[in-house]
């Protein structure tokens, strides 16, 4: 119901400026693959991760695979800060 009554959230998922893994189940029959292909086509740099086992729920034996996508994204993205790719800098004017 929460999906059904919310507002599109397009313009403000494309303000997103950081790197963004997009996981999404393969055959989630609430919200099919094409809405995780549309989210990350918005946020610059998103990768989509398609979980072929989940569905539109998350039991017990889908969590590695979830954790193990989340913890190397925080990977990737602490390498890059630590090279200065993701760093951003504000200069005093």
């Amino acid at each position: 119901m929460a999906i059904l009554k919310s507002e599109d959230r397009t313009q403000a998922v494309r303000t997103i400026s950081v790197p963004t893994p997009v996981l999404h189940g393969e055959d989630d029959s609430l919200i099919p693959l094409p809405h995780g292909e549309y989210t990350t086509s918005l946020i610059s740099g998103a990768k989509l991760a398609i979980l072929e086992i989940i569905r539109h729920n998350m039991p017990d034996a889908v969590m590695p695979l979830i954790l193990g996508n989340m913890i190397q994204h925080l990977k990737t993205v602490d390498r890059a800060q630590s090279s200065g790719v993701y760093a951003t800098q504000t200069s005093p004017d």
